[in-house]
């Protein structure tokens, strides 16, 4: 059975804290984690449809309900108070699914069919059973779209480097981790990089850090720092600088620009 990434690891550490400390009588704090927790199992579960690993409802089922007890106690409670609610969340995380697909290169048509589909058997749905086993349906469906695509556009080295850089983009990932994990000569695996990609590996490293940071910041849920060491960079200063590299803008400034634009 697959494993959670390390970045949702490193998320769970420090939300679930989070969880514990807080009682009955600091609900908006609790609720705050909670969301937390729960953005970090929704982006864990993205990594998890869109990578090469053939997927089947059964496994996708068993990788989502890998979480620790007291968390799926805590859903399940919620969920069985709240099933109209739920379904609305069942809803948002196909349309955030469809839109990543369509990032990620499959067809908006067919992307968008999926996600179709799934909305009405959603607004159908009678229990958390019939919830369960669409959202299984769609990300096997998902997945299987992503791979096809992916196979048709680059060789298998660079979508097995690909996705070591981005299950890795916590940590301090060099263009030679990413070639030793590849098991290839690093000059040899970063020039067939670039030809396919039209990017250096290092540059893919810091867009998909970069990439994962906006993520993070435009939900509000961390701070400017915490974004910084869930993605394991040095220091604040050097993520600031590299962040406006990729961005044009700072962090802070990337921030106050999303929220100009609610």
């Amino acid at each position: 059975m697959s494993k959670a990434c390390p970045l949702l690891k490193k998320m769970q550490k420090e939300d679930i804290k989070q969880i514990k400390r807080t009682d009955s009588a600091n609900v908006a704090e609790q609720s705050d984690a909670m969301k937390k927790y729960a953005q970090a199992m929704e982006n864990d579960r993205e990594e998890y449809v869109f990578s090469m690993e053939e997927m089947t409802e059964e496994k996708y089922r068993s990788y989502v309900y890998r979480t620790s007890p007291e968390w799926q106690s805590n859903i399940m409670e919620y969920s069985t108070i709240s099933f109209e609610l739920t379904k609305l969340y069942t809803a948002i995380g196909m349309d955030r699914m469809c839109q990543t697909a369509i990032k990620k290169g499959v067809s908006t048509m067919d992307a968008e069919s999926v996600k179709r589909d799934a909305l009405i058997d959603i607004s159908q749905a009678g229990s958390l059973e019939e919830l369960h086993n669409l959202a299984a349906k769609v990300a096997v469906n998902y997945n299987s779209m992503y791979r096809n695509f992916m196979t048709e556009q680059y060789s298998y080295p660079v979508i097995r480097a690909d996705e070591y850089i981005r299950q890795h983009r916590n940590t301090k990932c060099m263009p030679a981790d990413v070639a030793n994990a590849v098991e290839l000569n690093p000059a040899y695996l970063s020039k067939l990089f670039k030809k396919e990609t039209g990017k250096t590996l290092t540059e893919h490293i810091a867009e998909t850090k970069i990439g994962t940071a906006k993520e993070l910041l435009t939900n509000h849920m961390y701070s400017l720092r915490e974004v910084s060491e869930l993605l394991g960079f040095s220091d604040y200063a050097y993520f600031s600088k590299c962040f406006k590299r990729q961005t044009g803008m700072t962090p802070a400034q990337f921030v106050k620009s999303a929220q100009n634009k609610i």
